[in-house]
């Protein structure tokens, strides 16, 4: 039996940086934006797998989502999000390093041309991956990221 209600919370409790919340107006949006990213790509058959790779449709995805959702001064940078994703509370994200460096978790990445070279894939949970795969699954999971995180904004892609 798949646990839809686990993410649903974990998708509620992402940690996002607030530091800069009273600044920019709320907190930063790249973890919502990044899943909400990875939901549209299992959706449109760019990811068939529980392997999440850093793709130009992916970035892409990243990219349109942004421009829909967020009109703050954050900037629409995927490698932070994908980069740390993997300290979430479920441990739902795992990251998969290329040969050479398997210490990914010495590593502080803050580029992406970094997280390109070290960085071979995300692997999310295969409970998660069935969830995102399901299309009224899919749709509840995506509901909770954008009531939770984006309440004031449409969503039309």
């Amino acid at each position: 039996m798949l646990d839809l209600e686990k993410y649903i919370k974990a998708f509620k409790t992402l940690r996002v940086d607030s530091a800069h919340a009273k600044q920019l107006g709320r907190t930063a949006p790249h973890k919502p934006i990044l899943l909400l990213s990875v939901i549209d790509s299992i959706e449109n058959g760019e990811i068939s797998t529980n392997k999440v790779f850093i793709t130009s449709e992916l970035v892409g995805i990243f990219r349109a989502n942004w421009a829909c959702l967020v009109q703050e001064n954050y900037r629409p940078e995927i490698a932070l999000p994908f980069y740390h994703l993997k300290n979430e509370k479920d441990r739902y994200w795992r990251l998969i390093p290329k040969s050479g460096y398997e210490r990914l978790t010495d590593l502080k990445i803050r580029s992406f041309p970094l997280l390109v070279e070290v960085v071979e894939y995300a692997e999310i949970d295969r409970e998660l991956f069935s969830l995102m795969s399901d299309e009224s699954t899919r749709h509840v999971l995506r509901s909770v990221l954008l009531d939770t995180y984006f309440l004031s904004k449409s969503y039309g892609l």
